[in-house]
């Protein structure tokens, strides 16, 4: 297993459910694209250990508040290599293994200097001091947590339920649930948007805008949302993909559709240049977040072995 040097931040992750070869091909396919429009290229490769024990299905990223460590969750694999596990990127070395059955996502809190892990097999999140690498807190959720996020000004992380339909708040002072939120159909990813404190939750059949402060809801969208959130905090916009539509902009604080795009599916983005990357089958678009406008795309294929 080995990671890039840069400081990755995976605060969301895909369902269990999907195989780890679309994350893989996402990547490289991100990869090329981001190689074609700007120049990059892969730096380095930090090859890790097997001291630890060899993390099966890594998915996803976050560090710690420093960011000199980083946290990669594992789904492991018929309850193997399944956990967190803790990379120094600076001595790039492996530091720790957080055990665990299944990691679907990890998120940091800043505050705190906390990392919370959803454990999608035992319907739980871990709550680990990053200053001992140790799990301080056991939080039961709802079943099949899947995806995580940090709602930094009310201190508070929600996860995800995706067989039971709900969302689970947790109050980080005392890692205690606090509330229970109905979302709809089989609810997959989630975002926080610090700039309006809203919670934008997508589920198969509604799309949840959520009040941070007082955890209400406080508009849904109906339509197929099954794809990932993406927060462009900067501009108060929010990105999501709606099946049979296109990739919606969504205004930040109310949810609103500004603006419909070319569809695609995965993305992340680039808040600084304010560039969106998506990736749709093999297809990698560069979009313009200023005017939400496609600058290139890019036909790519990826062979997963």
């Amino acid at each position: 297993m080995s990671i890039g040097n840069d400081r990755l931040f995976g605060r969301n992750s895909a369902s269990p459910r999907r195989a780890a070869g679309p994350l893989l091909a996402f990547a490289v396919a991100l990869l090329f694209g981001a190689t074609a429009g700007h120049s990059q290229w892969l730096e380095t490769k930090i090859t890790l250990p097997d001291s630890l024990g060899g993390a099966l299905l890594p998915c996803c990223l976050t560090t710690d508040t420093s960011e000199r460590y980083v946290y990669v969750g594992a789904q492991g694999f018929f309850d193997q290599g399944g956990g967190v596990y803790v990379v120094d990127a600076e001595a790039r070395s492996r530091v720790a293994k957080i055990p665990s059955v299944s990691i679907s996502a990890v998120c940091s809190n800043t505050r705190r200097n906390k990392v919370y892990a959803a454990d999608s097999a035992r319907n739980r999140v871990l709550a680990i001091s990053c200053a001992t690498n140790q799990v301080v807190a056991t939080i039961s959720t709802g079943t099949t947590p899947l995806a995580l996020c940090y709602n930094s000004i009310d201190d508070k992380v929600y996860a995800v339920n995706y067989d039971s339909d709900d969302l689970t708040v947790i109050d980080c002072l005392m890692d205690s649930v606090i509330k229970t939120i109905h979302t709809g159909d089989r609810p997959v990813s989630i975002c926080y948007n610090p700039a309006s404190n809203r919670v934008f939750c997508a589920a198969h059949d509604t799309l949840l805008v959520i009040d941070g402060a007082s955890d209400s809801i406080v508009a849904g969208r109906a339509g197929s949302w099954p794809g990932p959130l993406v927060v462009n905090a900067p501009a108060n916009r929010v990105y999501a993909s709606n099946s049979g539509v296109g990739l919606m902009v969504l205004d930040g604080a109310t949810g609103e559709v500004l603006d419909t795009m070319i569809s695609g599916y995965w993305m992340c983005l680039n808040s600084h240049t304010q560039k969106l990357y998506t990736l749709d089958n093999n297809d990698v678009r560069i979009f313009d977040c200023t005017a939400d406008t496609l600058i290139k795309a890019h036909r790519v294929f990826v062979w997963v072995v």
